[in-house]
């Protein structure tokens, strides 16, 4: 059986599509969701920036990160409610965290439920 090798700039080029195939699937959600923003460069900003946020609440995988962004869809901001904070602070596992964080945006969502989604 051959074994294969890679240099690390091969390595490094995997790693970047991997996340650009992410980044491309996340766009799809985002646009299934409904009410998505009317431009690919407003699309590109806006889930780059929430793509970052979701790093800094340490969640790395694309599920937990695609549960994140669909909970700033339903309530924009929420991370910076005490409650929604809550929920993305406490100690377990950033897909259940993030899952947390959805349920509770849905709940006190501030989008209208009729909108597609």
């Amino acid at each position: 059986m051959k074994r294969w090798t890679f240099t690390a700039p091969e390595i490094t080029q995997i790693e970047q599509q991997h996340d650009q195939i992410d980044f491309l699937a996340l766009v799809y959600a985002r646009i299934s969701w409904g009410n998505a923003p009317a431009t690919w460069a407003q699309c590109d900003a806006l889930l780059t920036q929430q793509w970052a946020l979701a790093l800094k609440y340490e969640m790395h995988n694309i599920d937990a990160k695609r549960l994140f962004i669909q909970a700033l869809f339903y309530k924009p901001g929420g991370d910076n409610h005490p409650d929604g904070m809550a929920c993305l602070t406490c100690a377990s596992s950033a897909r259940f965290r993030a899952s947390g964080f959805l349920a509770w945006s849905q709940k006190h969502n501030s989008k209208d439920t009729n909108n597609g989604v």
